[in-house]
């Protein structure tokens, strides 16, 4: 992976202040965090409010959640990892953690591209503004979290 992320912007702390180590510790208990979001979507209450709140139509609801709580068991399986990458200094683990979540926040925003024209098509302009919206703010979230673990890998020996 040294290819690519050799030449991404190189930062020296998180946050200005804050250490990469510490930092990357930080995403790992946020993204479990995160996690729990998701299942929560993919549980019966969180899809029962999903359908009622009018986001997502009956017929992507089943889909969507499938897709919510798969992702919740990846998310946290990858966040897990980052939390060992950061504790036992694992470069190869902070790989597995970048690439998982580039590919992952692709298929997110295509499920949410989804959802959003399905959302504009039944008439929900607001609820397809918003799919589309969480799309691009985690899409750069993503991206930022990469680079903090990115520049963590690069300081390990």
């Amino acid at each position: 992976m040294g290819y690519i992320l050799d030449e991404c912007p190189v930062m020296h702390s998180c946050c200005c202040c804050v250490p990469l180590r510490v930092g990357t510790v930080v995403i790992g208990v946020l993204g479990l965090i995160g996690a729990g979001g998701f299942l929560w979507v993919g549980s019966t209450e969180g899809a029962r409010r999903l359908a009622t709140s009018g986001v997502v139509g009956t017929s992507l609801l089943r889909s969507v959640r499938y897709f919510c709580g798969a992702s919740g068991v990846l998310l946290a399986a990858a966040h897990a990892l980052v939390l060992a990458a950061a504790v036992h200094e694992s470069d190869a683990l902070c790989e597995v953690y970048i690439w998982f979540m580039a590919v992952w926040s692709v298929v997110l925003f295509a499920l949410a591209t989804t959802v959003s024209v399905q959302a504009a098509l039944a008439s929900f302009e607001a609820s397809a503004f918003a799919a589309l919206a969480f799309a691009l703010l985690f899409l750069v979230l993503t991206f930022i979290l990469i680079l903090i673990v990115a520049n963590y890998r690069m300081t390990l020996p």
